[in-house]
């Protein structure tokens, strides 16, 4: 177990004292399992033991992950630094809603950690690429309410603010692809609350670039463009009416006030 508590806060301030402790936990846990797979084959059940080594494996190969992610933050002041700010963005996003969780749960962060090399080698050099580490997708699963959609906010906040340090002042950072409209809107929703937190950074710390936007497309329901007047469809936003406007209307809450 872990003594300190990975709140928002702390890992703003001073992440050494979470992310240290929560490799020794893992380390520990690795430990322990591997006392009780002996233990397995001391008894003779050798089936066992196979199928809990195998396990183990895999949870090495993510704990050594985790220990990749926290030394890139402490040998990358940049990163290191949009860490800090992501959890900043995470805390006053959750004020902002009204809730009262202050912190991560462990999961959400393992996973967090776990992708610091993907941010990081979006913006590094060549020869700086590990392996393989671009060449595959992860899979974050968790049951309903579980609080995936928190881990991979932060995730995606943490890389546009990266990128804004190392000279990416506009185009995407993430895509977020729903299977229902209903839960697009409240996805939606959840994410501007955090993106605005990320602007208020972007602007506090003259990072520079373009603002950090959402767009949202629903096929024929939405309009793929508002900026500009190329077509019939009456999207060019100076040019809707009030009806139009309260039409294409779908989050009920402004993330900045």
């Amino acid at each position: 177990g872990m003594t300190v508590e990975p709140r928002f806060d702390l890992l703003e301030t001073d992440p050494d004292s979470v992310l240290e402790e929560l490799v020794v936990a893992l380390d520990s846990y690795a430990a322990k399992w591997t006392v009780y797979i002996q233990g397995l084959r001391d008894q003779g059940d050798e089936v066992e033991a196979t199928a809990s080594l195998k396990d183990l494996e895999a949870f090495v190969a993510e704990r050594n992950n985790v220990k990749d992610g926290v030394g890139l933050l402490k040998e990358t002041p940049a990163l290191r630094q949009c860490f800090s700010w992501m959890n900043q963005a995470m805390r006053l996003a959750v004020v902002r809603q009204g809730k009262t969780f202050e912190g991560w749960r462990l999961f959400q962060l393992g996973f967090i950690l776990t992708q610091i090399r993907a941010v990081y080698e979006r913006c590094c050099s060549d020869d700086e690429l590990s392996n393989n580490h671009l060449n595959h997708a992860e899979v974050l699963w968790f049951a309903t309410g579980g609080g995936k959609t928190e881990a991979y906010l932060g995730l995606l906040v943490m890389g546009m603010l990266y990128e804004r340090m190392n000279g990416r002042y506009c185009g995407p950072t993430g895509w977020m692809r729903f299977p229902l409209r209903m839960l697009s809107v409240q996805q939606f929703q959840r994410l501007s609350y955090v993106v605005a937190q990320a602007n208020i950074i972007r602007q506090s710390e003259n990072l520079g670039g373009h603002p950090f936007t959402i767009g949202y497309f629903t096929g024929g329901g939405t309009p793929n463009g508002i900026t500009r007047d190329e077509d019939d469809r009456g999207f060019f936003l100076p040019k809707m009416g009030p009806d139009k406007l309260e039409e294409l209307k779908f989050i009920a809450d402004c993330p900045y006030c």
